[in-house]
């Protein structure tokens, strides 16, 4: 199974009917995918556009994981970086710290410069 994380910019993407986005969506009903939805991503995915993140969170095949504290440690070390992303980038580094293979995919992957952490922008 793998396992993906989305940020804002793809949960937004989900939500609008992206094509890509929602055949994973479908692999994660089947069991062959784990979709993450970060809390704080929701959080900004639904201030963008309203509607999207309560969108998303309801929906049944996803797992939301809440920003804690080994999130704030892990984000608090980067500078300069976008808020907006400290919850997805810090999910990931924790992961491999775990040993977890954990794909991060955005939209907009130069969001994350300064984390140490590159995502996949599925569009391309």
């Amino acid at each position: 199974m793998i396992r993906v994380l989305l940020d804002h910019t793809c949960l937004r993407a989900l939500a609008g009917g992206d094509e890509f986005l929602n055949g994973l969506y479908v692999e994660a009903s089947y069991g062959y995918a784990e979709i993450v939805v970060p809390a704080v991503s929701a959080a900004v995915a639904e201030r963008e556009k309203p509607g999207v993140g309560r969108h998303v969170l309801n929906r049944r095949f996803t797992t939301v994981t809440d920003f804690t504290g080994d999130h704030a440690l892990v984000a608090g070390a980067w500078r300069n970086v976008d808020w907006r992303v400290l919850h997805p980038a810090a999910s990931v580094v924790l992961s491999e710290r775990a040993g977890e293979a954990t794909s991060l995919l955005s939209l907009d992957p130069l969001l994350y410069a300064g984390t140490g952490v590159s995502p996949l922008n599925p569009l391309e």
